[in-house]
């Protein structure tokens, strides 16, 4: 059962990268989004239904322990996916932003607790 959440999924753009292929590593991770362009950083504003495949993603790469701990450790519900890797649709959730900049996934919720079973049941 899904939790209502409102998902707000950003990337920027550096000087040195290819809009369609940023945008491509989002859709790659986040399949049949809408995904707004605005200066240098695309945006995809959505429900939970849009994290779908991500929690796909989490269990068929065995992540769920990495992704339970980061986001119990985050006071928001956040998560920073390497850019590079969602390019080769591969989840990889960091803490640290790396040197091209991220995907950021900016979660609300009403239930943190319940949020984080969802994603990783």
């Amino acid at each position: 059962m899904a939790i209502k959440c409102e998902v707000i999924i950003s990337s920027i753009i550096n000087s040195t990268e290819d809009e369609e292929k940023v945008k491509k590593a989002m859709q790659n991770i986040f399949p049949n989004s809408k995904i707004i362009s605005n200066n240098n950083t695309l945006e995809i504003h959505d429900s939970e239904k849009i994290l779908n495949n991500l929690k796909t993603k989490v269990k068929e790469q065995k992540i769920i322990d990495t992704t339970r701990t980061l986001l119990e450790k985050n006071i928001n519900l956040n998560l920073k996916l390497n850019k590079q890797a969602a390019y080769m649709n591969i989840i990889n959730i960091t803490e640290e932003s790396s040197i091209l900049g991220d995907i950021i996934v900016n979660i609300k919720t009403e239930n943190k607790e319940k949020f984080i079973e969802w994603l990783i049941s």
